[in-house]
């Protein structure tokens, strides 16, 4: 991914957050890297469904990835698969059908409000912990590992765009060479239909399945910021 600078707010401000993945997930206790290698979360936006800790192509290094503002849904999948048909099931559902997702025969869940709240503020409390602020000058070129990286921007870039004036860069994304869809063993498709109403887990689960809203932003997990994509 690469950004160019072309207009910068007078005050100064208006730079990038940039977080090292790896160092955040090597932070983690055993336990919780266990717990985290179960988990896929699913874009509100596309519906793509991406494992939660997934190994980065050129070093091997495991990496965390979670979009904060785009992500409707976290599905756990069991320690052991409850059935012999997991890998040949998960082939076939290579589509955003209705209904494609989740099951409970494979023994998914998704995670509640709480449970996804509590997620997302323990993510973002840790990035925040390995990340450097890239301050932007004049036609500056900034180049990311977006499989190794987590990026955004800084408060200032929307709070103070009023008094300050805009922040534009110009993004360049190159597409991805390696997929990186949840393992055939766990059941889950490379795409889910996050729109469709309710669980897909059926009635009773209270589990948060939501695609995106106006603003292309998925679950709201902390109401005091203005989540825009």
């Amino acid at each position: 991914m690469l950004f160019h600078s072309q207009q910068l707010p007078s005050g100064g401000g208006g730079g990038t957050e940039i977080s090292d993945l790896a160092a955040a997930y090597d932070s983690l206790p055993v336990q919780r890297q266990a717990e985290l290698s179960r988990l896929a979360s699913v874009n509100a936006f596309s519906g793509a469904v991406h494992p939660l800790v997934h190994s980065h192509p050129a070093s091997g290094r495991p990496m965390l990835f979670m979009h904060l503002g785009q992500t409707g849904a976290v599905v756990r999948w069991p320690e052991e698969s409850p059935t012999g048909e997991c890998s040949s099931t998960a082939v076939a559902l290579e589509s955003m059908a209705a209904g494609v997702g989740p099951t409970r025969e494979r023994g998914h869940s998704l995670l509640d409000a709480a449970e996804l709240r509590a997620l997302a503020h323990e993510l973002n409390a840790l990035l925040l912990r390995h990340a450097i602020t890239w301050t932007y000058g004049p036609h500056d070129l900034v180049l990311l590992d977006n499989l190794a990286v987590a990026h955004r921007a800084t408060p200032e870039a929307h709070d103070d765009a009023a008094a300050a004036g805009l922040r534009v860069l110009h993004r360049t994304t190159i597409r991805g060479t390696v997929p990186l869809d949840p393992p055939v063993t766990c059941g889950l498709p490379p795409f889910a239909h996050i729109w469709s109403q309710g669980s897909p887990l059926g009635e009773g689960d209270y589990g948060v399945w939501q695609g995106s809203d106006n603003f292309g932003a998925g679950f709201r997990w902390n109401a005091t910021i203005p989540m825009r994509n």
